[in-house]
């Protein structure tokens, strides 16, 4: 998805999203009268303090009590994880670029549920996973947030630094980290 691709709400990400997209509408309205205006389009952030429910936390809690971490079909769907000190890195090369326009963000590789509980486990040294359903028919993976970032990695001279294992450390060590921006 590039950042010229035409905006709608489908329902994903519910009310957060639709909020996005009107809070979008609405600052572009003020940018008609003078506001300076970055649109930064995240895929799916994590990073310290990321809420206990999600995905990510839970995962790594299971992991972290030697519990299993109990997965439900489809497993090979994923998403585009990006922590959130390389959206912090994109924010200073937007002010330091003066950079008024709209950029995605993505750290570029999807990671599918399988994986992503299974890079927890490593990362942890302990737990395990467990899959329901896995003599289930398998239908294509589908994947979230694939979105286009070449604009950002050209116009701000940025990519996504920081692996998911390294920012899955980070969380568990409820540490904040901060990727270098320059």
């Amino acid at each position: 998805i590039r950042e010229d691709a035409p905006l709608g709400w489908s329902g994903l990400g519910g009310s957060y999203g639709l909020t996005k997209l009107l809070a979008e509408e609405v600052l572009r309205k003020e940018e008609d009268r003078g506001l300076a205006l970055a649109i930064l389009r995240p895929s799916s952030i994590y990073g310290h303090g990321l809420a206990d429910e999600k995905m990510i936390c839970s995962f790594l809690n299971r992991a972290r009590e030697g519990a299993s971490i109990e997965l439900d079909e489809p497993v090979d769907d994923g998403a585009d994880f990006i922590h959130a000190a390389d959206v912090a890195g994109a924010v200073v090369k937007v002010l330091e670029k003066e950079a008024w326009e709209t950029f995605n963000l993505g750290a570029g590789r999807c990671t599918s549920v399988r994986d992503l509980a299974a890079t927890c486990v490593s990362v942890v040294g302990k737990g395990s996973i467990r899959i329901a359903g896995d003599d289930e028919p398998r239908r294509p993976p589908q994947r979230r947030f694939g979105l286009n970032c070449h604009h950002a990695e050209q116009r701000l001279r940025w990519s996504a630094l920081v692996d998911l294992p390294t920012g899955l450390r980070a969380v568990l060590a409820n540490k904040v980290l901060i990727a270098d921006a320059a």
